[in-house]
């Protein structure tokens, strides 16, 4: 074993500073290591570190593992305040344990009240993974009372069986989450072991709760709340794309079915593929996970937040998504931890081959004291401000997998430094400069007038309808109007209002074009969608550098600040479109392209994972068993039947908003409400909503003659598939998601089957509360919707006429067995005579 300080040093201070995205908040602590760097080499073929835990007296303990020739096995050491090795830990301040016959490895640590430690991950044999946890005391020997020698080895699954996170309750349980392999695919996997290191038995089913989503899962992280819940973060796959996921258990092992969507919450666009990994809970219970966003290869480092109840989090810039673009390369956020006032989160910027530590530090100001740990001030309006820093170790690949808070204004991070002479477990260290007190925000000040206006979480949201709290502060004096405005765009603003501090509604020049991206992009299809500041007529095509009247087709839905468009008849590859816009008011039109830029990819021909057998929940055996060869439960133990809550708190303002786009006569997707004048306190109800849309909602007060808005929240309504939502039971449900892929690709593009689907809209909510309520309807209808969906998938995966040209046959085949038929009946009919 040696504990090695890298030699270049200098070198990695430089790119470190050079390769800084913005003036960090944090900074390599000098006193640690050699400038806040340390490397560990244990093993013949190298180590990495997968967790670090801090000790109360500052000592950081890392586990990882370590490889000799044959194999990896459990590796801990322990670090001094300075870098050091601690000799107090099994003589040289290193242990490491062989559990199976060939490879084992921690991949999470935890520390228990009495300074013993605890180190999970799998132990390997006969090529079989099994849960595996080895306890040892606080001098780094084995703690022989615990399990079998100290260690406990788990078979959960059928194989590939490992902890990837763990954690101490206060009673002295000892959870773990992770993943098990089953027929298709990986399930979560939540466990409770007692402080003997058995399985608890009052625990879910015989200790362990197993959680099918999609049709493959992978857990990364698990935290506890302050109510006795456990959270477990990681990520999910429906066959087409990966997603975040976080899941809420009660003390019991058993799904909290009012946490997001029956149990399970997911990031607001989920058709964009994320990741999930680490994660930590705040004194205010709000939940952050580390992860990103974008497919494997051209990965952006990303922060996803969400409310106690499971609903994105508006303190994030992106309604529950924070981006920080590190670079062109690869990038991603393994680990968060909250440090004092700065949340803080680890992992690794890619730059050619080579990759590095990278530290993302997100600040925001409080008067509020704040005494560290894992409180964090996010105050209802205000945004995070991200500062990032990189740090080398090698020219090779450094990726930092777990990070700590050693005190409110220190972190530690570790990882794994790979480089052509092996890898080392490398550890970094970095001090976190004092915060301001006043708040920053990574979108600029806010206007004078904004920090008076508050806008509050959504509640009662329905398939049509939201409630939303606000309220004007004392320090906005003078308010003539006051109320909410919404709309299925980032930033709504309020429609011929006089001015605005966020939006110049006077300018008579181009229309300035923003948010310009594709959505719910198939294999097929895509929606073009772009904002402008002014009411404005676009017009979008596939060559550039044409002016606008020379563009031939005009956004379906326009005119206003908002459009949008359908565009179908894709090829696999990438799609690029060419906007240009006319101010209504002015007719000014914008000389420059704006492009619109996306992907399509190739459907796959086998069948997707949505059609592939998951477990049921025990109250739906018998539709289940009925299903098994041709359907599965997308969330089986994790979402239940769909309900919508009626119920209304005493004190709401009912209002109606004004419809300022809508696309049928009965749904809106923008509007505003109005509630008087004045400070103080109140609520909108938001009224005939379009079903299953996300919407961006805010405040607004004019005062002198301007508008001012105060911070952005988000909502979705139910999805719109009433009758299959009620029927399969969740709008995460792949059947649904077939049918809901259909409607979009084949339905809204033409006249005649909009208006279908409007008459869809009018007359199901009603039916499908019927048949949520009744499960012997929900059997019925399911099995009805076994040939549409099945139709659905064909024409998905193959286009309509793979589905026409076989309904043709069908009906030509029925047509002549009837035609068969009827001339028997006439040949067997007797002669009538006189």
């Amino acid at each position: 074993m040696t504990i090695r300080f890298p030699w270049l040093i200098a070198l990695c201070s430089a790119l470190s500073l050079a390769l800084s995205l913005e003036a960090s908040a944090a900074a390599l602590d000098s006193t640690f290591g050699e400038n806040g760097r340390v490397a560990v080499d244990l093993g013949i073929r190298g180590s990495r570190a997968n967790a670090v835990v801090v000790q109360p007296d500052g000592k950081i303990v890392a586990a990882g593992s370590s490889t000799s020739t044959a194999d990896r096995d459990f590796m801990l050491f322990r670090l001094l305040p300075d870098g050091s090795l601690d000799p107090d830990f099994n003589h040289d301040g290193t242990v490491t344990t062989a559990v199976g016959s060939s490879d084992d490895e921690a991949l999470s640590i935890a520390l228990q009240p009495d300074g013993k430690v605890i180190a999970a991950g799998y132990s390997t044999s006969e090529k079989d993974r099994d849960f595996a946890i080895v306890r040892y005391s606080s001098d780094g020997s084995l703690d022989r009372s615990f399990g079998n020698e100290g260690m406990v080895v788990t078979p959960v699954g059928s194989s590939h069986d490992e902890i990837t996170d763990v954690a101490v309750q206060p009673d002295g349980g000892i959870v773990v989450t992770g993943a098990a392999q089953g027929a298709n695919g990986r399930v979560v996997v939540l466990g409770r072991y007692l402080a003997d290191g058995t399985p608890d038995p009052h625990f879910a089913e015989k200790g362990f709760a197993l959680s099918v989503v999609g049709v493959d899962a992978q857990a990364e992280s698990v935290a506890l709340s302050k109510d006795g819940h456990i959270l477990v973060s990681g990520t999910y796959s429906d066959g087409q794309r990966r997603g975040l996921m976080v899941l809420n258990f009660d003390s019991s092992g058993h799904l909290n079915q009012q946490f997001g969507e029956k149990g399970v919450a997911v990031p607001t666009d989920n058709s964009t593929f994320s990741e999930g990994y680490g994660m930590v809970v705040t004194e205010e219970g709000r939940i952050v996970v580390a992860g990103s966003v974008g497919k494997e290869g051209e990965r952006e480092a990303a922060l996803f937040g969400f409310t106690a109840e499971g609903q994105p989090d508006s303190s994030f810039e992106q309604n529950g998504l924070l981006v920080s673009s590190a670079g062109a390369g690869d990038d991603a956020l393994l680990d968060v931890t909250v440090a004092g006032r700065t949340l803080s989160a680890s992992g690794f910027k890619t730059t050619g081959d080579s990759r590095e530590f990278l530290l993302v530090t997100y600040t925001q100001g409080s008067t509020q004291e704040n005494t560290g740990g894992s409180s964090l001030a996010m105050q209802t309006g205000g945004q995070l401000k991200a500062d990032a820093l990189t740090t080398g170790f090698s020219s090779g690949k450094d990726t930092s997998t777990a990070i700590a808070a050693v005190s409110s204004t220190s972190l530690v991070a570790v990882g794994e430094s790979e480089a052509a002479s092996g890898s080392s477990a490398a550890v970094s260290k970095y001090t976190l400069s004092s915060m301001p007190d006043s708040t920053t925000s990574t979108t600029g000040s806010l206007s004078a007038g904004n920090q008076y206006i508050l806008t509050g979480q959504p509640y009662e949201v329905t398939r049509t309808t939201a409630i939303i709290p606000a309220e004007i502060l004392d320090g906005l004096s003078s308010v003539t109007k006051r109320g909410i405005v919404f709309g299925s765009m980032a930033n709504p603003v309020l429609k011929d209002s006089t001015s605005s501090s966020s939006s110049s509604s006077t300018n008579t020049g181009a229309p300035v074009i923003t948010n310009n991206s594709a959505s719910s992009v198939t294999g097929t299809s895509a929606t073009l969608t772009l904002t402008t500041d002014v009411n404005a007529t676009c017009k979008y095509g596939t060559t550039a550098d044409i002016t606008y009247d020379q563009i031939g087709s005009t956004f379906s839905t326009t005119g206003t600040t908002t459009h949008s468009q359908l565009v179908t008849s894709l090829t696999v590859g990438t799609s690029t479109y060419y906007a240009r816009c006319q101010n209504t008011s002015s007719g000014t039109v914008n000389t420059a392209d704006t492009k619109i830029s996306f992907t399509v990819t190739a459907s796959s021909s086998a069948a997707p994972a949505r059609f592939q057998q998951l477990v049921a929940a025990s109250d739906e055996e018998i539709m289940s068993n009925a299903l098994r060869n041709v359907g599965s439960f997308f969330l089986s133990t994790a979402i239940a039947a769909d309900t919508t809550t009626t119920s209304t708190a005493a004190s709401t303002t009912t209002a109606s908003a004004t419809n300022s786009s809508s696309t049928t006569s009965d749904f809106i997707e923008e509007g505003s409400t109005s509630e008087g004048s004045g400070s103080g306190a109140f609520s909108s109800k938001l009224s005939n909503l379009k079903p299953g849309t996300f919407f961006y909602a805010r405040t607004y007060a004019i005062s002198g003659g301007t508008t001012y808005y105060g911070n952005q929240v988000g909502f979705r309504t139910a999805d719109s598939c009433f009758v299959a939502t009620a029927a399969y039971g969740s709008i995460f449900h792949p059947s649904v998601q077939i049918l809901r892929d259909f409607r979009d690709q084949f339905l809204r593009g033409n006249a005649a089957s909009r208006s279908l689907i409007d008459l869809y809209y009018t007359y199901s909510p009603s039916i499908a509360d019927l048949i949520s309520k009744h499960s012997s309807l929900r059997f019925a209808v399911r099995m009805l919707l076994l040939p549409v969906t099945g139709a659905a998938w064909l024409a998905l995966q193959f286009g309509i006429f793979a589905v026409l040209i076989p309904a043709a046959a069908v009906v030509a085949l029925i047509c002549w067995l009837l035609l068969i038929r009827l001339r028997r009946n006439d040949q067997s009919c007797p002669a009538t005579t006189r």
